[in-house]
């Protein structure tokens, strides 16, 4: 008896998760209101002219400028050092930032095949953008326990016999870490978070 009933349990809580997918995300939601969201990061790709032709057309593109300020760093003050505690063998160094990282970048890549690609990643710290969200009377109960089953079934930290109520702060912190882990804007409701969500098999 007692099996049959965990049995019963597993399969109500594996519907619940498959019909989620059809609560939480549909195209009738209008996405009419709007909230400002942390913009992620994103990876641009440079074509890096690598010759030495002057009559090749290149712009530079610098991904960082030396400062000439200094800081204080920890390094490793023996490489022979085999204290237990990695601590120990590092000290403090007074180091000044005298390093610049400069690309020259092809206007054409058709006109050489001396090039190679380079991803660079722009960071947008700080940065905030207004997008299409989800409106309050949307954000139902029954839509957020479904989001609930479906970062569970993503193997997210929340426990499925646990309602959205009793959830809040945790659920909100998997729900943004589930954001952070797919490179989406971070907060809110937004359409590019639902719809992946969505689009995402369990």
């Amino acid at each position: 008896m007692r099996r049959s009933t965990c049995t019963l349990a597993i399969v109500l809580f594996l519907i619940c998760i498959s019909n989620a997918q059809e609560i939480f995300y549909s195209p009738n939601y209008a996405f009419d209101c709007y909230g400002e969201v942390k913009l992620p990061e994103s990876t641009k790709i440079l074509y890096v002219y690598d010759g030495v032709d002057p009559n090749i057309e290149t712009k530079e593109f610098i991904v960082k400028e030396a400062t000439g300020k200094t800081k204080w760093v920890k390094k490793k003050a023996d490489k022979n050092c085999l204290s237990a505690n990695p601590e120990d063998c590092l000290v403090w160094c007074l180091v000044e930032d005298n390093e610049s990282i400069i690309y020259n970048i092809l206007i054409d890549t058709s006109a050489t095949t001396e090039w190679y690609p380079q991803s660079y990643t722009i960071r947008e710290k700080g940065k905030t953008k207004k997008v299409q969200v989800l409106c309050k009377d949307e954000l139902t109960f029954e839509l957020l326990d479904a989001l609930k089953n479906k970062l569970i079934s993503l193997d997210y930290d929340l426990k499925p016999n646990k309602k959205y109520k009793k959830l809040r702060g945790k659920f909100m912190r998997e729900f943004k870490r589930f954001q952070e882990d797919y490179n989406l804007p971070i907060g809110k409701w937004n359409v590019a978070t639902m719809e992946l969500l969505y689009d995402l098999k369990s």
